[in-house]
């Protein structure tokens, strides 16, 4: 080495050294400054994951590592199984620096971000012989608009981790590729290990990314091995998480609809009007999203005149831009792992390549680096004002989390629609706190569907339903928020009639709620009978509007024994389904010589295999398209009138029904009499419903059909379920749980106790436990349940084909 090499490298050094020292500065300064303007966590949803550092700091603190359930959350839930846990144990870590301080710790995390998320820039620099461009870089690395706006608006912490990490995967992708240095490889693996981690989604969208950017760095003469290296060693590093990822994947995310999946999409989208308007920032509109006009101007400006290889980072900004416009939504949903493209959190990705190849860019002379560094600087100034980024605690929250916490024994619901935002996830838990049926974390939610229900039953106040099935859920305060009092006609008697009947009383009002109570032991299960079940893909539209109806655990009627519907007074099959249609219809015929009311919904039978016919018991349904609304329909002999369909349903596709049956309802369509109601010709316990009734008395509640649905199911839609409440001990630890209940008089023999708490995929126990409506049920008696974690082996298996995989890329790559 030369003499002037010697003093090459110690000036990159010198500068690399004080480059650290300044981002230190920064950081510091940057977290005091912060904590003086930003008075408390702000963000949508901070709450929510200060309370999972919170949760696992005092497992920690017991000596719990990896705890695999909390009760608290959604009457139990498996806290670290669907959000990855990473970001939970830097905070929970950084806790034992503040005595126990989540709050605090939270501050820290920002310095945490501003210094380490920015060094990994610095080394790029310092290795491009550009510490000082690496430098200012590295310090706005943070205060990049969309970056700034995730941690203060947002509030999301494991996105926040992400972005910190993302710079030293991409550092170690761009040794690789530029300089193929294998122990580069190492990083990698260890970067995409430790994203996956963090947030599952995000290492799905950054190995998309890095596709597409290694795609485009890719030139002639060059060869793919070092891309291709690249990417299987990231997958590798992904496999190695299998033992946490393998359970991750059954349920959460993955386990969204396409339909659901579409409707995320189109919120992750923004017009280029919005998203490159640096004016939404200085206006008022801090929590739009904006990508950065300097990125586009600096991007165009690196395509024109940057070498061919060294401007990668500044096309995948301007493709990551366009994608995150609505006009390519179209095309995206059509593609493989849709679920993923959530096009604006890309936006993290983009920046950090387009720094990448900003240092790169070594046709940049000095004056030009300096423009450069100014035109970031202005277009992130409004970054350095977090006040206008800030969402504090929802004051309404925050005062129905106290009153709630103040009145609650065993559990408490919040009908607010997460309206009042995720405080009350916090508040309402910590600090001598309550269980709460709701949370900020619905993907892992056993219950998730019972919550669906009971929004559902708030907008559409159906209140017979919500206090009914809160008791179910073992609600002992219900707290609903006054503006969906009214919405759909109710008023507050009727809310408190609804109550009563279910054991509610109304005992406080503040500003935002109603808090009704009930008078129950501290520890408490259920004692359940219902006159009703609904079978198939629609039976929640039932429950909703019958609550003396319970949905069934699946849509298959043969996944039932004719015993157990023996039980029941009426068994609704509505979107239904069988693996054999001789066999289903024997079933129905013997469910009728029971005495069981079996009422067929002919708008949702299944087609038949052999003719495509929608025929079930030699009875057909046809199709018909109403409009507007039915027409004038008689039911055994007298007029019934139906109000108009609802908003948005003008157009009414649907169906009537023929065969060999005996007609109670019948309507005149184009100078014909079709039939909509009937019962078997040889059996009054068979009822056939077309038209789609039952599921247009369930969202419009019209009263000029009450009648008649009654009729057909045989219950009535004032009618609750028979339910008695049990008190019953819990003991719950880190390695499983006794749930303790006596027989009683109350108690039928034979019963199954209702615990209200969730039931678990990994509870196992050598007692009869059972799930009724994703709910724990044991007999009386001593119950104990152990915690075992879920799909340990074949998460095993996944991490050791990741393992067997990198070490054969290892091998491979020191193959020149």
């Amino acid at each position: 080495m030369t003499e002037r090499d010697t003093s090459t490298r110690r000036k990159l050094n010198i500068y690399f050294a004080l480059g650290v020292v300044m981002l230190a500065v920064l950081a510091v300064v940057g977290v005091i400054h912060f904590k003086s303007v930003v008075t408390e966590p702000s963000g949508n949803d901070v709450w929510g994951h200060l309370y999972k550092s919170r949760y696992l700091y005092e497992a920690l603190k017991r000596g719990k590592f990896y705890p695999l359930y909390d009760d608290t959350w959604y009457n139990g839930i498996q806290l670290f199984r669907y959000w990855p846990p990473l970001s939970y144990y830097i905070t929970a870590f950084l806790m034992f620096f503040t005595g126990g301080d989540v709050i605090l710790a939270y501050y820290m995390l920002f310095g945490v971000y501003v210094f380490f998320g920015g060094l990994a820039f610095l080394l790029i620099g310092r290795r491009q012989g550009r510490p000082l461009f690496g430098a200012a870089l590295a310090m706005l690395w943070f205060f990049m608009p969309e970056n700034a706006r995730m941690y203060v608006d947002e509030g999301n912490m494991p996105r926040m981790v992400v972005s910190f990490l993302l710079p030293y995967l991409i550092y170690f992708i761009w040794v690789y590729l530029r300089e193929e240095k294998r122990w580069a490889l190492a990083g990698i693996l260890i970067f995409t290990m430790l994203i996956t981690v963090t947030h599952i989604m995000m290492i799905a969208m950054i190995g998309i990314g890095t596709f597409l950017f290694l795609l485009f760095d890719h030139h002639r003469g060059m060869g793919v091995k070092r891309q291709i290296i690249i990417l299987v060693t990231m997958i590798c590093g992904i496999l190695i998480m299998g033992v946490w990822l393998l359970p991750s994947l059954s349920g959460g995310i993955s386990s969204m609809d396409s339909e659901a999946a579409s409707d995320v999409m189109t919120m992750w989208m923004s017009d280029l009007s919005s998203s490159l308007n640096p004016m939404n920032r200085l206006n008022g509109h801090a929590s739009a999203f904006y990508f950065g006009i300097s990125v586009v101007l600096l991007s165009v400006a690196g395509i024109l005149l940057a070498d061919n290889r060294k401007k990668s980072g500044f096309i995948l900004a301007l493709v990551i831009l366009v994608l995150t416009t609505p006009d390519v939504l179209p095309i995206l949903r059509k593609l493989p792992m849709s679920q993923a493209l959530w096009m604006t959190r890309f936006t993290v990705i983009a920046y950090g390549f387009f720094f990448l190849s900003l240092i790169e860019w070594n046709r940049l002379k000095k004056p030009f680096v300096v423009a450069a560094v100014l035109i970031l600087v202005i277009d992130a100034i409004p970054s350095f004002t977090f006040e206008r980024y800030s969402v504090p605690a929802n004051d309404d929250g925050v005062k129905a989390a106290k009153l709630m916490k103040a009145n609650t024994t065993q559990r408490a619901s919040l009908m607010d629609l997460s309206g009042l935002g995720s405080y009350p996830s916090y508040g309402l838990c910590v600090d001598g706190g309550v269980s709460y049926t709701f949370g900020w974390a619905w993907q892992g939610a056993v219950t998730a569907d019972n919550i669906m229900l009971l929004n559902q039953s708030l907008e559409n106040e159906q209140y017979d339903y919500l206090f009914d099935r809160s008791v179910e859920l073992g609600d002992d305060t219900v707290a609903i928020e006054k503006r969906y009092v009214g919405l759909k006609g109710k008023t507050l008697q009727d809310v408190i009639d609804s109550a009563k009947k279910s054991g509610y009383t109304l005992t406080d009002e503040k500003d935002s709620v109603y808090l009704f109570t009930l008078d129950c032991p501290d520890e408490w299960g259920v004692v359940t009978r219902y006159e009703g079940i609904a079978i198939g893909d629609y039976a929640d539209n039932v429950t909703l509007a019958f609550p003396v109806f319970r949905s069934g655990s699946s849509s298959n009627i043969e996944d039932y024994t004719c015993d157990e519907l023996y039980e029941y007074k009426t068994v609704f099959l509505t979107g239904f389904t069988y693996n054999n249609r001789e066999n289903a219809e024997k079933m129905v015929k013997d469910l009728a010589d029971h005495g069981v009311n079996v009422v067929i919904d002919m708008t949702h039978i299944p087609a038949d295999n052999a003719t495509r016919q929608h025929v079930f018991m030699d009875v057909t349904s046809m199709s018909v398209t109403l409009e507007n609304a039915y027409p004038s329909l008689t039911y055994n002999g007298s007029q019934v009138l139906a109000g108009a369909f609802p908003e948005g349903m003008e157009e009414w596709n649907t169906g009537y029904i023929t065969g060999d049956i005996k007609v109670t309802g019948e309507f005149n369509y184009e100078m014909e009499k079709l039939a909509f109601a009937a019962t078997a010709q040889d059996s009054d316990n068979i009822k056939y419903v077309g038209l789609n009734l039952v599921y247009y008395y369930s969202v419009t509640g019209d009263g000029g059909v009450q009648e008649m649905i009654e009729d057909i199911l045989g219950a009535n839609s004032s009618d609750l379920p028979q339910r008695t409440i049990v008190q019953i001990a819990r003991e719950i630890s880190d390695e499983g749980m006794v749930i303790t209940t006596d027989q009683t008089s109350d108690i039928p023999d034979g019963s199954y106790i209702n615990t209200t708490l969730a039931y678990q995929d990994i509870f196992v126990s050598d007692s009869d436990i059972s799930e009724e409506n994703n709910l724990l049920c044991v007999k009386p008696g001593v119950t104990t349940i152990k915690f075992r974690y879920p799909m340990l082996l074949p998460g095993m298996l996944v991490s050791m084909i990741g393992l067997l995989g990198m070490v054969g890329i290892w091998i491979f790559a020191r193959k020149k």
